[in-house]
This record gives structure tokens, sequence and C-alpha cells, in this order.
């Protein structure tokens, strides 16, 4: 007996890891639970044929039989538009591009023939995209006889374009399949709106002229606006047409005549418009730039490195640590600035992923930024919004960790009244016993200034601080203990950055956090398609080097596939392979997600072969904090204990995994 698509689509989704939970085809097909079971029975039937048995137990459907058995019963089946296996969330994205993009009305038909669901799940996809549309000044117009469509302006609708985009295909994807031309998964389905060699012909221009800039783009900045330059060049084919203000300011700047250029290789001249050459000349000049310390903004007339010292000066003064003496702060922080200025100044969003948690977990220090911030811009006229303030209490942070780092251990000054020689004991003592204090001397009772210590150790009570702990002369155990205790409330108290704005807002030393955090923001999620391991290890090695994990590809390649002529670690019948490796060349922690665009057999730990569709990547410095080492191999033991983490890794976007991952972190503590 033959299968539906509907029923097809079903069995290949049960097929990729051998279960599939009834909750998840119901929400994702928008059909009852009944009729799921229904295709079940007839799935039962066609399965037969090939030893294989189907089963539910407690809302998961199970397949059961060999592997030869499965491949040959899904090589039976037809093949599944790419359209029907999307989820529902992925469906509603599509269907907001396609609007977006559409030069008329389009019938909810035409969606529920391309995604083979029901019109009436076309429908509640509908009413959650009008809310997303209505946040992004745009207007869902729905008539029955008419159809659906997007009213509002031009540029509105490419702003909202590109975020989708951004969704859909993420940004390291979207590069990968750009430069190697593969377009697997949901890159087929952009492949048929841009062609390849369209792609291929911008990304070499834009190669040539970006040459003049001064300095040049980095990889990210310059693959942003080439997904700007094709829209554009798409839409001015369609007619569509833009409108920007103040556009006379832009068409006398360099970028403008550089964008000139660009198009004028691209389009037809009765095509070239004079306000699409000033959109694209505002995210030319709105990409980060490197710049240098000359570099001044008007109408400001103050240079960025003389904004971010102010920056950093308020905020360490609110916390009490001189951040503004920090180089790679001040540097990075202006490097920072001027496009985020220029970018305010112009009504540019900018997206930042991680704003909810930085809120959450450090909301004492995005206070502290926002109102500095708040107090330096303002009477400018500058209102710098919550995504570019998140951006900023991330470089702040970073430096309060490089000062609590090089700072190191908590400075101790000791106190006895007794004489030279019982202090001397005791120093001695607190030496040997508490090596993570550094004694900076003996002084007398009078005249220490709080700010050359931070703890007193005394032999007698004090009544001029309460940074100090009383001890005895030869430093018992009840008194390592006491010290102890104190160093560990002394950090909490004067390092949480994460709490209310009621209690003492003082410096960070959470690095573990910060590190954590550093994490998650770097984690690469990649479309890839090596032909065998050391291919699939070379690729990871240079997407590590692109992230800025390290420079020396050969050195990472070398420790993996040493690593993996043990055998790879894959989680039987998971598909799922992890490889991980500390090196040298490693500069920081490094998670990385690569979903193969086909299969790749990998030798597991005892010689069997397993085809593995998706890869766990981290690797680690040599010389990385045991806390942070600890903190990766929580990620390993998630992918046994539960397949919450699994199942993220396997099929969400960037934003699922970096969530699922957030989960398992902020469990390491329980």
């Amino acid at each position: 007996m033959g299968l539906t698509s509907r029923q097809q689509y079903i069995l290949k989704q049960i097929a990729k890891d051998g279960y599939k939970d009834m909750a998840e085809l119901t929400e994702s097909l928008g059909v009852s639970d009944r009729t799921i079971r229904r295709d079940l029975d007839d799935i039962r039937g066609y399965l037969i044929n090939f030893n294989v048995s189907l089963k539910v137990d407690s809302g998961r459907i199970l397949l059961s039989g060999s592997e030869k058995d499965i491949e040959n019963s899904l090589a039976n089946l037809g093949k599944l538009p790419q359209l029907w296996v999307l989820n529902a969330r992925e469906r509603e994205i599509y269907i907001a591009l396609e609007l977006l993009r559409s030069d008329g009305p389009l019938k909810m038909a035409y969606f529920s023939h391309k995604f083979n669901v029901v019109e009436g799940s076309i429908s509640i996809y509908l009413d959650r995209l009008e809310r997303w549309f209505k946040q992004r000044s745009l207007k869902l117009i729905r008539r029955r006889g008419y159809g659906v469509e997007v009213a509002g302006s031009e540029r509105d609708k490419r702003e909202a374009l590109v975020e989708l985009l951004y969704d859909f295909v993420p940004a390291g994807n979207m590069i990968y399949m750009i430069e190697s031309g593969v377009y697997g998964g949901y890159g087929d389905i952009l492949k048929s709106w841009f062609e390849n060699e369209d792609v291929k012909r911008v990304k070499v221009i834009l190669r040539e002229k970006l040459k003049e800039m001064d300095p040049p783009l980095d990889e990210a900045s310059f693959y942003g606006f080439l997904l700007h330059v094709i829209l554009s060049v798409d839409r001015s084919k369609r007619g569509e047409s833009i409108s920007i203000d103040r556009k006379d300011e832009l068409m006398d700047s360099r970028e403008y005549r550089i964008v000139k250029r660009i198009l004028k290789r691209l389009l037809p001249e009765d095509l070239i418009k004079e306000d699409e050459a000033a959109y694209l000349t505002l995210h030319l000049k709105g990409a980060k730039l490197q710049l240098t310390e000359d570099s001044r903004l008007l109408p400001l007339g103050i240079t960025t490195m003389e904004l971010a010292y102010s920056m950093a000066r308020g905020v360490g003064d609110a916390i009490g640590i001189p951040i503004e003496n920090d180089r790679n702060l001040i540097s990075g922080l202006a490097q920072h600035l001027e496009p985020a200025i220029y970018r305010v100044s112009i009504g540019l969003a900018i997206r930042n992923p991680l704003l909810t948690q930085i809120k959450e977990r450090y909301q004492k220090l995005y206070n502290i930024v926002n109102g500095v911030t708040e107090g330096i811009f303002r009477p400018y006229g500058y209102v710098m919004p919550e995504e570019e303030i998140g951006y900023i209490t991330m470089h702040m942070g970073a430096a309060i960790e490089r000062w609590n780092y090089e700072r190191g251990r908590l400075r101790v000054r000791i106190v006895c009244p007794n004489g030279i020689g019982s202090a001397e004991l005791l120093a001695g003592r607190i030496r040997k016993e508490l090596p993570e204090l550094k004694i900076m001397g003996v002084s007398p009772m009078g005249g220490i200034k709080e700010a050359d210590y931070d703890i007193l150790i005394s032999t007698i009570p004090l009544n001029t601080t309460r940074r100090h702990v009383v001890v005895s002369p030869f430093l018992t155990a009840e008194d390592i203990e006491n010290i102890r205790d104190y160093i560990s409330d002394f950090k909490i108290n004067n390092i949480d950055m994460s709490g209310d704005d009621d209690d003492i807002m003082t410096p960070a030393d959470d690095e573990v956090n910060i590190r954590a955090d550093e994490i998650l923001r770097n984690i690469t999620l990649e479309s890839v398609n090596p032909g065998d391991l050391e291919e699939m290890v070379e690729i990871i090695a240079e997407t590590a080097r692109d992230a800025g994990i390290c420079t020396d590809t050969g050195e990472v390649k070398e420790i993996i596939l040493e690593r993996e002529k043990l055998g790879s670690v894959v989680l039987p019948g998971k598909m799922f392979a992890l490889i991980h490796g500390r090196s040298e060349a490693v500069f920081k922690s490094y998670v990385g997600i690569f979903k193969l665009v086909r299969p790749l057999n990998m030798r597991s730990i005892g010689f069997n072969m397993e085809k593995v569709s998706t890869v766990l990547v981290m690797l680690a410095p040599i010389k990385e904090r045991p806390e942070v080492i600890a903190l990766l191999g929580k990620i390993s033991s998630a992918l046994i204990e539960s397949d919450d983490l699994l199942n993220a890794l396997k099929m969400g976007d960037i934003k699922e995994i970096r969530e699922a991952i957030l989960n398992v972190f902020n469990k390491r503590q329980e």
C-alpha cells in the first residue's frame, strides 16, 4: 500500500531519531491527535512489508527494526517537498517572507497547498504574524475573496525581510552557503528566490568595490551588507522604490559614491534611484568599522576614545573599579560606539539576542551602564536603545573580569599589637594555610587606608572597619575556617552584579558566569557538507578561526584528529556525535553545532560505524579554568541524561540551541 504525503512526512520524522512525540506531530502538522492515529495505522500496514514495526507508548511513537530494513522502507517513499517538513515557527517565517516579497495579495489556499496543511492552520499562523507585523509598523490585510498582503513603507518591509532572513537561515549558515554554493536544508528555499549565480556575482563585485573602504569591513559586516544589496537589487527589479529622508547629506559621502559604483554593475541605469543608493549608504556607514583614536563624531565634536573613557570612568566610579585604565575596554568600546551612534542618529535598528539574559543576570551592572550612558548622551539629543545598552554592558563586564583576573588574590594587611614577632608568625601561618591571600604587610592599628587592603586580619577586635577578621596569633583551624567564610561572604557581597538595586553595587568577580555568557554568545550553528571526517575537522578548525577562537587551524585539526583516532563519541542510534579537544592554540572555550547536509559515517568507540547528521564541537584552552571545563562537561552529561538538549541541538535554530545550553548552565549549581 502507498502512503499519503502527510504519512510519508510522519514516517520520515519518526525515522530521524527512531521516535517522535505525538504532541510534536499534531502541533507541527496542525491536525488532531485522532487524525495522527489514523495515519499511524496506515504507516504500520506499509512497514510490515519491510519487517519494521511501529508502536505508541505513553504518547511517544517508536520504530523497531534493523537499520537496513528501516532505510529500505524510507527508500521506497517519494521525495517530500522541502516546505512540508518545516515546523510551525518556520512556516510562520516563510509566510511572512512570501508576503513581504509579494507584488500583491496571496490566497490562504496558496499557503495551504505549499505546506500541505488545512487553511485553518494558516489562519492561526496569520493571527500570530499580525501582531509581529504591527510591532514593525506594518499592517497585515486579510479580506475574504481578496487574499492576504502586507501594507507599509518599503523601508519597513525591507528591514523586516532582513530580520526574517536571519531568523530563517542563521548568518553563519548563510555565509557558508554563499561561499560554497551548497544550499542544503532550508537554503534550497532561498535559492528559489535568489539565484546562486546572481549571489556570487554580487559577492565578487562587493569584494572589488569595498576594497576602497579604509579600514575594510569585517566578514560579518560584509555579509550583512551583501544581504542588503541582494534585496535592493531584487526589489528594484520588481519596481519597488524606497524613500529616504535627508539623503542630500548622504550623497556627499565617500560611501555613497562606492554604492553608486556597485549598483551600476548590478542594475540597468534606469533602475538606479538616488533613494535606493542612499538607503544602501545608510547600511554601509552603519556597518561595524575598525577605527583609530582620531575618529571624531559629529555633531558631538569629540573622539570616540574620549566618549569611551567617559563612560568607563562613570561606570568605574559607580562600582569602585578603575576600569577606565583598561585599554582593551576603551578601544573595544570606542569601536562599538561610532557605528552605534550613527545607527541611533538615523533610526537603524540593532538586534541583541542576549538582551534578556544580560538584564536578568547582570541587572545591577546593566542599570549602572544605562544611567551613565543616559547622562553622557542625552545632552546631545541621543537616546541609546536597550539593545545597545546590553552590548555596552557586555564590554564593561569583560573589563571587570579582566580587572579581577589581573588583580588576583585578595589583599590582606595584618594588624597585631603584640609585636613584630607575633605578626610575622601570623603572616607565615597565613602564607602556608591560605595561599590564595596576598599579604600586603604588617600595620599598626591606626593610619590604614581602606584602599590599601581588602581584608584586615587582626589579633584584636577593631572598631574602625567592618572588613576584618579576628584570629589567634597561632592561626588555629577554627581561625582558618572563619577567614574562609569571610572571604566567601566578601565575594558575594562585593562582587555580585545581578541582584536588586537595593543591594551594595560593588565589583563583580563572577568569572565563571562571565565565561558562560561568552560561550553562549559565541556559539555557532553551521550547515556543512564534508566528504569525510578529515574534511569535517578542517571545516571545524576554519570555523573556530573565523569566530576568533584560534589562529592556528593546523594545531586545532591535529589535536582533534589525534583524539578521534581513539574513536568518535557517537550516541548510538541518534545520528549525533561529539568532538572535543584542548589546545594551546585555542584562546577561549567554544561550542559549535554543525548540521551535515549528508550524513557522515563515523567510527564510534568500539569500532562500530554510525551515520552522523549532527556534530557538537567543544574546544577549550589548555589552561582553561577547571570550573569552565566542568561547565562544558555538563553539556556532555546533559546529552545522556535528557533528550531536551539533544533535540534542540539536532532540530533547533540558534536561539533554541542557546536557550537549551543556557538551561544546562543554569542547573550547574543544583
